[in-house]
């Protein structure tokens, strides 16, 4: 386990003011929220939650037809996003930021299968470019 004063000295360190919490859903939208450096790692443990909603809207936040509401229709559940501090990065060329990867886990902990992310393979460089800010 990570040590949340860990975390809190290298954001402090690297001067983050802001974390953002990544993670994508079933077609691949990145989905995330955005934390101050304390609340962020006040998560670390037990996690972030997030409306599952997530899961049942398209690229444009509108409602996916022909998807299973399932039993939580006309209420908002909450799952956790779990982030994985060993991808937490400064982002470049975007001063007080960082970016962490999440995966999105039941209430309970349980990994959602098709949304675990092998944070192995993941080029964070390439995200990191991908997200920053246009230049002007």
């Amino acid at each position: 386990m990570v040590d949340p004063h860990d975390v809190e000295r290298w954001l402090s360190s690297n001067g983050i003011a802001c974390v953002r919490l990544e993670a994508t859903n079933h077609d691949g939208i990145m989905l995330g929220k955005y934390l101050s450096p304390a609340k962020f790692a006040g998560t670390l443990e037990k996690g972030s939650l997030f409306a599952d909603t997530c899961f049942g809207v398209d690229s444009a936040g509108e409602v996916a037809v022909g998807w299973d509401w399932g039993p939580w229709r006309g209420q908002v559940a909450d799952i956790k996003m779990v982030a994985d501090p060993s991808t937490l990065i400064a982002l470049p060329g975007r001063d007080g930021w960082a970016s962490v990867l999440c995966d999105f886990t039941d209430l309970d902990g349980a990994p959602h299968d098709l949304l675990v992310l092998d944070h192995g393979s993941r080029d964070r460089s390439a995200i990191a470019v991908a997200t920053a800010p246009p230049a002007t």
